[in-house]
């Protein structure tokens, strides 16, 4: 019996050594386990990203027909930081040797200051190239005498890499100067008989200073100039022709220090009781600018105070054609026998 027993003892199989170190290697885990997570670390990192905040095109960029008014005078406002709308618009595009997008505007009251700066750099017009801003300073964008335009330029022609003094000799300046020019004095013209009488107010001298320096628009700047008259409270060169008598060779004015002055002339006095009608020219730069226009639609300008002038010119030279038609009947008719 007692062998069968040691025999039963021995028998027994004895415990894997992987089962012993079981519990060994769970606390070594445990403890690598703890020490990782110590080394862990929370770090704060900013990643940039970008987001697009407005997608809107600038206003200029777009076709006229797409923008609304009140856009235009919102753009306007925030351009000039002028309370008040503008007094008229201009938004076109320009193509041939130079290419360029513009928007411009007149506003309703220029800066008391305006004549005193007469002829100084001006940063009214903003030029771009390709939607990039260069400058505000490029002395020859508008004539002096168009300096109360604001605006807009965009040229995708202009080169982006020069420097400002370079740009402004640039040959292409020239052509976009000479392009808005035409630009703003249709605009001009366009604006309706109410509203021109109030630009008229504002800024007839800077339109009489351009007939006098810009030969090149003289005929274009004539048609725009309005004068008292002995018939109109103002009135423009186009309507005092049509409403000149047959007979009647210039267009009469007289130059004085006021209207009540010059009213009470003979020489206006003699005029008007004959029903010709006579500009009057009450400012000092007045007769500079009609000096500067020879003729207007075939007609000259005649000073009816100017010594030698005689009422009645046209008709004496027309009592004279008669004599002469007279005294040569005779020959007249045997020539045509």
């Amino acid at each position: 019996v007692e062998e069968e027993d040691s025999k039963t003892e021995e028998d027994k199989p004895e415990k894997p050594e992987e089962e012993e170190k079981t519990e060994d290697e769970e606390v070594e885990v445990e403890e690598a386990s703890e020490e990782a997570d110590k080394k862990k670390k929370t770090v704060d990192k900013t990643v940039w990203d970008w987001e697009r905040l407005n997608d809107a095109k600038p206003i200029w960029t777009l076709k006229p027909n797409d923008v609304p008014e009140e856009d235009y005078v919102d753009f306007y406002k925030a351009l000039t930081k002028d309370s008040q709308e503008p007094l008229a618009k201009v938004h076109f595009v320009a193509e041939g040797e130079v290419s360029f997008k513009a928007l411009l505007f007149i506003p309703q009251v220029q800066p008391s200051d305006s004549f005193n700066k007469y002829g100084t750099k001006a940063d009214n017009i903003k030029l771009y190239v390709r939607r990039v801003f260069i400058t505000d300073q490029i002395n020859d964008m508008m004539p002096n005498y168009l300096s109360f335009i604001r605006g807009i330029v965009d040229s995708d022609d202009l080169p982006l890499n020069v420097s400002r003094e370079n740009l402004q000799q640039h040959k292409l300046i020239k052509v976009i100067k000479k392009k808005l020019v035409r630009k703003v004095l249709d605009m001009i013209k366009k604006i309706n008989k109410e509203q021109y009488e109030a630009f008229w107010k504002e800024y007839s001298t800077n339109i009489k200073l351009g007939v006098i320096e810009d030969a090149q628009n003289r005929a274009r700047l004539s048609k725009l100039l309005m004068f008292k008259s002995s018939k109109k409270e103002l009135t423009d060169l186009m309507d005092y022709v049509g409403r000149m008598k047959a007979n009647q060779k210039a267009i009469f004015y007289i130059a004085g220090a006021s209207e009540d002055e010059v009213k009470k002339s003979p020489f206006v006095e003699r005029l008007t009781k004959k029903g010709y009608e006579v500009l009057y020219l009450t400012e000092a730069v007045d007769e500079y600018a009609i000096s500067a226009i020879p003729l207007f639609e075939g007609k000259k300008f005649q000073n009816v105070a100017k010594e030698g002038f005689t009422l009645d010119d046209s008709e004496k030279a027309k009592n004279k054609l008669e004599e002469l038609k007279t005294t040569f009947e005779p020959l007249i008719n045997w020539l045509n026998k």
